[in-house]
């Protein structure tokens, strides 16, 4: 099946906190299509793509499976995916130092009516988010916990970002 992290977030946290079982969690984290569905960013050129959000989840998920269980080998394989998907949400900071969420127009919605919508139909989720906002600082200081215990030179580097988009937030929302 597909993988969508937004969902995949409850559905881990319903097993670590109802079953204490990591199979469906460690599995689903293993679906490494790279689409905008899974959190994984393959083409790091896509700027005006919707879906902020979903890197984000991808990589709190992850973490949150290390923070419970300790697996510290899954998470080295699943690292530079999460690196990458880290950087494609670096990347989309705007001169206010916050992800600015594009409108995505897609046929059904806009011929309905509905003009430049989010992913899920609503204009809500557009422009400087505090959700995506929030989420990009999540990840980054889990991104900078794992860069740690993995021994990777970008710790300081994404603690750095974290502070600045911290900062942006406070100042912009």
């Amino acid at each position: 099946r597909k993988y969508f992290s937004g969902d995949g977030i409850i559905d881990a946290l319903s097993d670590y906190y109802l079953f204490g079982d990591t199979k469906l969690t460690k599995s689903s984290l293993c679906l490494n299509e790279k689409d905008v569905d899974s959190g994984i960013r393959n083409d790091r050129l896509q700027r005006q793509i919707s879906l902020s959000d979903y890197p984000a989840w991808r990589i709190i998920t992850a973490y949150n499976y290390y923070l419970y269980y300790g697996d510290t080998e899954f998470i080295k394989n699943m690292f530079s995916d999460l690196a990458n998907s880290l950087d494609w949400m670096i990347e989309q900071i705007n001169g206010k130092g916050l992800i600015f969420q594009f409108p995505l127009f897609t046929g059904a919605q806009y011929s309905a009516g509905l003009g430049p919508t989010a992913y899920n139909s609503s204009s809500d989720y557009l422009g400087t988010n505090p959700l995506f906002n929030a989420l990009l600082y999540k990840s980054l200081i889990c991104m900078s916990r794992l860069a740690s215990i993995l021994k990777d030179e970008r710790e300081d580097y994404w603690l750095s970002v974290a502070k600045d988009v911290k900062e942006a937030f406070n100042n912009y929302m």
